[in-house]
């Protein structure tokens, strides 16, 4: 740390375990949303690649806009 005093090595903590803390709520709420949930993990995979495939296309089409 002494050898980068230019760095505010507080921010750089603070924002570090704030990125923590929203990665682990947003997986608790998740977990409590999907708790009940009915989807098989085939389910799951299909929509997954169908995202995928839309995700992808709307980047192509921006891209070439």
């Amino acid at each position: 740390m002494d050898e980068f005093p230019e760095v505010k090595w507080f921010e750089v903590a603070e924002k570090t375990v704030m990125d923590e803390y929203k990665r682990r709520i947003s997986i608790k709420v998740s977990d409590e949303l999907l708790a009940e949930s009915e989807l098989s993990d085939k389910d799951v995979e299909k929509l997954s690649d169908k995202m995928d495939l839309l995700v992808r296309k709307r980047i192509q089409k921006d891209s070439f806009s």
